[in-house]
């Protein structure tokens, strides 16, 4: 832990706040209306809380923190189904819009039927860890705060070092690279907010670049999973989601190219001056 920067402040801070939000989101998840939105909202808030958590992770927490974010993460793959075949959903409808390769008529295989996860036991690890982790959130300075998002845009700035744009395991890693950013980004943008918004606005686009990449990936390897010698068009719609792959690759690798260009200590310097301001 870096030095210490003066007292902490009597109000909550942002990782505090930010914290209590997830859990909040993650309640708010539970009304939604169809079960699709539910899993949708509900790993949106999960996402959101580990990035979060892994900001408390220190040898002096006896490994609470990152217990907490793998119990959310355990629990959030109890709802990677439900969330794969929406992603199929979604890598056919977006394919449709970028290549004439798709058959008119053409049909996803039906998945078997299963009932819908309701859900509750994610939301409820969210919210408990977000409570949990409460006070030692309160007590991090902004100083230190900005310090450990500094580390994090490291990681997601050497994830893409000598990353191939055919190595989709690869891309769907940096993915969740530039997730923990995005989210951990949130806690700072305030400092200069014209600039936080173009600059979570672009860390949020180069997160759906690599998100359609990956749910065409999902949704290419089911088919030549069980396509046979005489499935024609599953063949060709999964050529097609290569080809598609291909080029969302090379457009997020640009794109996180002039988003992570600084280095990790020219990123902190720039923000602790904005904060400063």
């Amino acid at each position: 832990m870096g030095k210490s920067q003066g007292p902490v402040d009597s109000m909550p801070g942002p990782l505090e706040a930010a914290l209590a939000a997830a859990g909040a989101e993650a309640g708010a998840a539970l009304k939604a209306g169809s079960a699709s939105a539910r899993i949708h909202d509900l790993r949106k808030a999960a996402k959101r809380l580990r990035a979060l958590l892994r900001l408390l992770e220190t040898p002096g927490d006896n490994g609470r923190a990152a217990a907490l974010r793998r119990q959310i993460a355990q629990e959030a793959r109890a709802l990677a189904g439900s969330r794969d075949a929406a992603a199929m959903r979604e890598a056919l409808a977006d394919l449709a819009g970028h290549d004439d390769a798709v058959p008119g008529g053409f049909r996803l295989p039906e998945p078997a039927a299963a009932p819908d996860p309701t859900g509750e036991a994610l939301a409820a690890a969210v919210q408990a860890a977000a409570a949990e982790m409460a006070a030692p959130a309160r007590a991090l300075h902004t100083g230190e705060l900005l310090r450990r998002i500094a580390r994090f845009y490291r990681k997601a700035r050497r994830a893409a070092r000598t990353i191939d744009p055919d190595d989709a395991e690869a891309l769907h890693e940096l993915r969740k690279q530039v997730v923990v950013h995005r989210y951990q980004l949130e806690l700072i943008a305030p400092f200069w907010p014209r600039l936080g918004a173009l600059w979570l606005e672009e860390a949020q686009k180069l997160r759906d670049q690599l998100g359609r990449h990956h749910d065409l990936d999902v949704l290419a390897g089911r088919l030549e999973a069980g396509a046979d010698a005489g499935d024609e068009a599953g063949v060709a719609v999964a050529a097609a989601a290569r080809r598609l792959q291909h080029r969302l690759a090379r457009k997020a690798l640009r794109r996180h190219a002039r988003l992570f260009a600084e280095r990790g200590g020219a990123f902190r310097r720039r923000w602790r001056r904005y904060r400063r301001a």
